[in-house]
């Protein structure tokens, strides 16, 4: 017997909340993530937390450190504090090299330490994703895939 067609796609794609004070960083990592992702923005530590505390959180944050006001080392610090949020993976996009800068952020939670300029080949735009939001179950059932990838 035929099955017939096969069923259209269910599910949806997943959402990275990318979080940095420049406009233009918002802009790149959009531009390399969109369409495998919904991709919100989020130019401050204060619109990223009530963004991921939102009846739709994200799967995964793209958080930088050095921003104005709140920086991505206590806008983690609250996510992971947090029991809506605690379990968002979050991986800090910075340009401080610095080993301690790693360790700490690593220490507070995140999944992983990308340093700037990263090189976007091995973004989910050339469909390889690191070992971040794998297996994180969203509302509707369906893991999260991977989403970024550096070299």
């Amino acid at each position: 017997m035929n099955p017939g067609p096969a069923a259209p796609e269910t599910r949806e794609r997943p959402v990275i909340l990318a979080v940095d004070d420049t406009p233009e960083n918002l802009d790149v990592l959009t531009g390399l993530l969109q369409p495998a992702y919904r991709v919100r923005a989020a130019v401050n530590g204060e619109r990223a937390l009530r963004i991921a505390a939102s009846e739709n959180p994200p799967d995964l944050v793209l958080l930088d450190v050095m921003m104005p006001e709140m920086d991505g080392f206590e806008v983690c610090r609250r996510l992971k504090a947090d029991p809506k949020t605690k379990d968002i993976p979050v991986i800090f996009l910075t340009a401080m090299t610095e080993k301690e800068n790693t360790v700490r952020g690593l220490e507070l939670g995140a999944v992983d330490y990308v340093t700037k300029p990263f090189n976007p080949h091995g973004t989910a735009g050339q469909g390889r994703h690191p070992p971040v939001a794998e297996g994180r179950p969203r509302k509707t059932g369906t893991p999260c895939r991977k989403a970024v990838q550096h070299s």
